[in-house]
């Protein structure tokens, strides 16, 4: 029989003769879904969903497509658009990085404990393991800088704050090595896709394929486009953006000046239509590229933000340092286009803060847009919706039908929210982004 995941705690599933188990509402057999119930985790198509607030999503797409033209337009990138390059979320970042973090720090203490218990030794070293593997995950529920202050105070020297940044920088470093390679992409690409890699396509076809596959790429299109974005500020610490651009797109390294955390040395007068990365939290760039002649630009941040006394200090004591001029210079000029993004992220609410109006909306200044994904909204609208009819007798129609209203309402108090600080939800399904960032040009 297929276990149902205890995460739904579902009472309702009903076991068939044959020892298999499937959903009371739906009667669809668990087999089908090893990652659970298809009534609970299946997200219907975007549009189905939204209906008549499909109309208005695609004026705020034409709005983008319009200041696009006059060139004041800025894309923002948040960690979920380098998800599917092997790059963990913030929350999954801080995760991987405890489990090197207790790596290093029973390392330094086990030779001053020669008599430690071998045994649990052994259990600790295979739980650092399975987080560093991303098997295991702590710091759920937990705000991000926080869990950012555990590491850097687990890795520093008591009075020596400086060390355990450094050793930051080093961990970021290694789970920034295992992120997806372009040349591994497009191989793998290729190998999924050997219909558009045969030939059939021309070079210019290929490329947009490519774009359509990931949303890395299509925010990578869009910058090489000769009519599309001319900056992006990105608060990751990769520079998947740069080496994507480079690789599988055929940016001359020229164009792209890459800020790591501040101005870049690299003159913008000296490249023709230059590709401007702004990498606000800074950035560490792969090892190897610094014996790779087209990356040798990409240079290493002084620091990075990510433990609360870095976030803290950069807003209490530099409040016109390069990271808050750069975002208060393109939020006040211009219109960004954020994307993987989630609306708790904590770098957005500390955007959402600086764009208040406190008591009315904000209507001077340029209209700002977020590419948000409705998947989890509509698996939690729907899980809860299942729970609350479990004993009424309902049928799946009833409940397709009070999700959709329920998740109609919460999107109306949400687009209301937000529209007070200047901002407009564009909601779509995680699959519909590199399609979403493309229909802009």
């Amino acid at each position: 029989m297929t276990k149902a995941p205890e995460r739904l705690d579902c009472k309702r599933l009903v076991q068939a003769p044959d020892k298999s188990c499937y959903c009371g509402f739906t009667g669809k057999d668990w087999r089908e879904f090893p990652a659970g119930c298809g009534a609970c985790i299946d997200v219907p198509l975007v549009k189905d969903l939204l209906g008549r607030h499909m109309e208005q999503q695609e004026n705020y797409l034409q709005e983008i497509r319009q200041t696009m033209k006059s060139g004041q337009t800025a894309l923002v990138l948040g960690a979920g658009i380098s998800i599917p390059m092997k790059m963990p979320t913030w929350q999954g970042l801080v995760s991987q990085m405890a489990g090197h973090a207790m790596k290093y720090y029973d390392y330094k203490n086990q030779r001053d404990k020669p008599d430690a218990d071998e045994t649990d030794h052994r259990r600790l070293s295979r739980l650092e393991q399975e987080l560093i593997s991303k098997e295991l995950t702590l710091f759920s529920g937990i705000n991000v800088l926080e869990s950012g202050q555990y590491i850097a105070q687990t890795l520093g020297k008591p009075g020596q704050r400086r060390s355990g940044e450094e050793l930051i920088k080093e961990i970021v470093s290694v789970i920034v090595e295992d992120s997806t390679k372009p040349q591994d992409f497009l191989k793998n690409w290729e190998a999924e896709h050997p219909d558009q890699a045969s030939g059939a396509l021309n070079r210019e076809e290929k490329l947009l394929a490519l774009a359509r596959s990931e949303s890395l790429c299509a925010a990578a299109y869009l910058l090489r486009a000769k009519n599309g974005f001319r900056c992006a500020l990105t608060y990751n610490f990769d520079t998947l953006v740069e080496e994507y651009l480079i690789k599988l797109f055929d940016v001359p390294p020229g164009r792209i000046i890459s800020h790591p955390g501040e101005w870049s040395g690299k003159c913008a007068k000296k490249s023709k239509d230059p590709i401007h990365i702004f990498h606000v939290h800074g950035c560490i760039p792969r090892r190897e590229s610094r014996q790779d002649p087209d990356l040798t630009f990409l240079r290493e941040s002084r620091s990075i933000i990510l433990s609360e006394d870095s976030y803290y200090d950069t807003e209490r004591y530099e409040a016109y340092n390069w990271q808050n001029s750069i975002q208060s210079y393109y939020l006040n000029r211009n219109s960004c286009v954020f994307v993987g993004f989630s609306a708790d992220d904590y770098n957005f609410r500390r955007i959402l803060r600086q764009m208040d109006t406190p008591g009315a909306r904000r209507t001077n200044g340029p209209r700002h847009y977020l590419i948000l994904t409705i998947n989890e909204l509509v698996k939690d609208i729907w899980m809860s919706i299942c729970r609350s009819h479990l004993s009424k007798g309902t049928t799946a129609e009833n409940i397709r039908r009070d999700t959709l209203m329920l998740l109609r309402k919460l999107l109306y108090m949400k687009e209301n929210y937000w529209a007070r600080y200047g901002f407009y939800p564009i909601w779509v399904s995680v699959d519909d982004i590199p399609e979403t960032l493309l229909s802009l040009i």
